[in-house]
């Protein structure tokens, strides 16, 4: 539950004037904004010991960063409910990384509302974590930052269909 880097997401206009943050939610999960290109996978996979990838932004694709343990479940930051099976995708993607001793980041453009949610979907299944745990899981990561994630009708919408998929 600490930011482990901060950077400036320089793939998208505002990027450069932003911090985006990376952060532990557990100690084999973290969250974030973008993967930047080859040198900053190499950053998170050598210094902060990430091995497996989950991408969940339509913005930018992870191929060709060198990244060997890769799922890409894309979707918009548009507030709609997530697909069912992307959420299972990645619930079972992580499982077996997890499983394997492989730390997992989950990470979306600016890591305040997709990834947040997958990794809430990541900590409810494989952690086991109950709604309000895996909850605070999130929003203690980035202090003041993700103190409200949840009350944001995005944030619902993407719980609620987290919830959704796992009960099914």
């Amino acid at each position: 539950m600490t930011i482990i880097d901060t950077y400036y997401n320089t793939l998208y206009p505002q990027g450069a004037h932003l911090p985006c943050y990376r952060w532990t939610c557990a100690p084999d999960v973290s969250v974030g904004g973008s993967i930047l290109g080859p040198e900053d996978w190499k950053h998170l996979r050598d210094d902060l010991g990430m091995e497996a990838v989950v991408n969940v932004e339509t913005e930018h694709d992870d191929e060709g960063k060198g990244i060997e343990h890769l799922l890409q479940c894309r979707v918009p930051d548009d507030g709609s409910p997530f697909p069912l099976d992307y959420v299972r995708q990645v619930v079972s993607f992580a499982k077996v990384h997890l499983s394997a001793g492989r730390k997992v980041h989950v990470h979306c453009q600016g890591g305040g509302s997709r990834s947040p949610a997958f990794a809430y979907a990541v900590l409810r299944w494989c952690h086991k974590l109950s709604p309000v745990g895996a909850l605070e899981a999130i929003r203690g990561g980035k202090g003041d930052v993700l103190k409200a994630y949840g009350m944001h009708p995005y944030h619902i919408s993407y719980i609620s269909s987290v919830e959704g998929a796992l009960g099914q």
